[in-house]
C-alpha cells in the first residue's frame, strides 16, 4: 500500500493521527487513525487532578475514494473526542 494522505486532527478533547493509502492490488482506499484523549495542551488548575490520558486503539475505514474514506474517519474522530478545531 502506499501513504496517499496524513493528517494532524485537534479536537475538542484530543489529537489524532489520520493516514491515508491506496491500496492498489485490490483498488480500495484504507484509512488508518489512532489517538489521545483529552489533547497535551489542556490546562490544570493546581488544585485538580489531572486527568488520566486515554489512548484510542489505531481504527481503519476502507472505501473506493480518497474523499470518501477521510470523510469517514472524519466523521468517526468526532463521534469519538468531539468537534474537529483544526486538522
Amino acid at each position: 500500500m502506499k501513504q496517499v494522505k496524513s493528517c494532524d486532527i485537534e479536537t475538542e478533547n484530543g489529537r489524532f493521527d489520520l493516514l491515508i493509502y491506496q491500496d492498489h492490488k485490490r483498488g480500495i482506499f484504507v484509512g488508518k487513525y489512532s489517538g489521545y484523549t483529552p489533547g497535551f495542551a489542556q490546562v490544570v488548575p493546581d488544585d485538580c487532578e489531572p486527568p488520566e490520558i486515554e489512548f484510542s486503539e489505531e481504527c481503519e475505514v476502507h472505501g473506493t475514494s480518497l474523499e470518501d474514506v477521510e470523510q469517514r474517519c472524519r466523521k468517526e474522530i468526532q463521534e469519538k473526542s468531539g468537534n474537529i478545531m483544526a486538522g
